[in-house]
């Protein structure tokens, strides 16, 4: 399973006209293309982001290749941007990430990102799996999902109920001091962190997720 990362700057008169547009073209691909959806977020400095499923990056290229984006609303969203980011795609490598069970206005997302040893990847890993399924048992947190980007790095997108939620489990971490020394010493740059709220919901469950969840 594949997921892309598309950023955005918009102009800010046409942020609703933008976000139109997305659900249109997302429901499209969605309902015509084969993809899982995606999700829209706004981030702390004001640009857009969208996390989008695909099954492969064939599938989303033929897709693309065949004109299955409906015109007006792409060229809508193409109107609407002031400076686009390069996409990053994503291999998910584990999947502790439960589906949403409402739409929340407080929803909190957070985007995580590391450059890791290659030779310290599986010790960094067991521990960043054990504290999400702690962080999952003791709060309403909803989990986490590690990638492999192209480029090498290691990307985790993680859900809350709210930020506030988030700063009290932190305050009260469950990652012990040896843990944190771990995984400080496999990374080769400093944590990258990108905090989001919410803005759409139109990500569908992976397949099999209950059995992948809880590996």
């Amino acid at each position: 399973m594949q997921a892309i990362l598309y950023r955005w700057e918009l102009i800010p008169s046409r942020e609703a006209d933008f976000i139109t547009a997305w659900r249109e073209t997302t429901l499209a691909l969605r309902k015509n293309a084969g993809a899982f959806g995606s999700r829209l977020h706004r981030c702390d400095d004001g640009s857009y982001l969208a996390y989008a499923l695909w099954e492969t990056l064939e599938l989303r290229s033929k897709a693309f290749a065949a004109g299955d984006l409906p015109r007006h609303p792409v060229l809508q969203m193409q109107e609407a941007i002031q400076e686009r980011f390069p996409e990053q795609t994503l291999k998910i490598t584990d999947d502790l990430l439960l589906p949403l069970a409402e739409e929340d206005p407080d929803i909190f997302a957070v985007l995580y990102s590391w450059q890791i040893n290659p030779s310290l990847i599986q010790p960094f890993k067991e521990i960043w799996h054990r504290v999400t399924l702690e962080l999952r048992s003791r709060y309403r947190f909803q989990g986490s999902r590690l990638h492999l980007g192209s480029d090498g790095s290691w990307v985790a997108y993680a859900i809350w109920p709210s930020q506030e939620m988030r700063d009290h489990a932190f305050s009260h971490p469950v990652v012990t001091e040896e843990e944190k020394a771990v995984m400080r010493s496999c990374l080769t740059r400093e944590q990258q962190e990108t905090r989001m709220r919410l803005i759409e919901d139109l990500l569908l469950p992976l397949p099999d997720h209950e059995a992948r969840a809880t590996l």
